[in-house]
């Protein structure tokens, strides 16, 4: 058996950019991945968004802690809600949901590729998001969730014309 470079741990990091990346691509925007340990402000990426670019950071698990309704909850460090707090643009908070064996993230048939994971997001709210943030099982991340972020942006900015 080959020993693969990336350690689980590594290989949900490079995936849950990799999803991001793919959304961003069918939805025809872009991105800029920070690199790897200089996230000092707790953003993982930024995506480029016709009026300026929002913020997000990424968590990917395959035993995500869920609320009694079934929404999703990711505990915050306080760090990040610090380094968030004084953002003017929005962050954004995006769970991927990976199956346990790593083999079964994306399936590979002959005409296609599926992957087998999904993903939940929330834009956080310093008032609101004290000690965890809840990512509502109805906001699945999909390409139309950046037309939403773009709103979200341009009411940041009092709406633009």
């Amino acid at each position: 058996m080959s020993r693969l470079g990336l350690g689980l741990d590594g290989a949900k990091s490079r995936y849950s950019q990799s999803y991001l990346s793919a959304v961003c691509s069918q939805s025809g925007h872009t991105l800029q991945e920070g690199r790897q340990d200089e996230d000092c402000w707790a953003v993982d990426t930024t995506v480029d968004l016709p009026a300026a670019s929002v913020l997000v950071q990424l968590k990917c698990t395959s035993s995500p802690r869920r609320t009694s309704v079934g929404d999703f909850r990711v505990p915050l460090k306080q760090q990040w809600i610090v380094s968030w707090s004084v953002k003017k643009v929005p962050v954004y908070v995006l769970l991927v949901v990976v199956p346990r064996k790593q083999h079964e993230w994306i399936a590979h048939a002959d005409d296609h590729t599926v992957h087998q994971t999904h993903a939940y997001w929330e834009r956080f709210d310093a008032a609101t998001h004290t000690k965890s943030i809840i990512l509502p099982k109805t906001q699945r991340f999909q390409a139309s969730t950046l037309a939403s972020w773009e709103d979200q942006l341009d009411n940041v900015f009092g709406g633009l014309e």
